[in-house]
This record gives C-alpha cells, structure tokens and sequence, in this order.
C-alpha cells in the first residue's frame, strides 16, 4: 500500500501481494479506510463487506471480504491475486 499516492489505483503486484496506491495520507486510518474503499469500488461490492484484518501500522495489510461469491472470486483473480 502507498498511502499519499497521486491517483488511487490498483498498481498490480509487487513481492506477490497487490499493491495498491491511495491518495489519502497515512495518519489515523486514513489511508486504511481508502484502501478498504478502493477494493470495495473495484470489486464492486459494498464497502461494508471489506475490512483490514492485519496490517493496521503497516505498508503490507491483509484484507478480509465477507462471504465473497464465485463472481467476487474471479474479479480478485482478475487482479491478479490467487485465491
């Protein structure tokens, strides 16, 4: 995660995980909530269903979607990430 980034975008991977670039600054959980919101908005599912598991002081974060369905399961595939 690049927190402070000029555009929010999905970067593709980096190291094997998804890296991800947000706009907003890492102070509180800024930055936390824009990552949540990103994938939320890419996936295209509610942001209620997304949330950070691991990772709350860090650039490396582990993402948790709640009951993720096959359609959700192909959009993270096409990411890039494996599932």
């Amino acid at each position: 995660m690049q927190p402070g980034a000029k555009n929010a975008a999905v970067a593709g991977l980096h190291g094997g995980a998804l890296k991800l670039r947000v706009t907003a600054p890492a102070t509180g959980d800024r930055a936390n909530l824009a990552v949540c919101a990103l994938l939320a908005a890419r996936l295209e599912i509610p942001l209620r269903t997304v949330s950070l598991r691991h990772g709350h002081k860090s650039r490396h974060k582990v993402i948790a979607i709640d009951r993720p369905g096959a359609g959700i399961i192909s959009k993270i595939k096409q990411l890039g990430v494996d599932v």
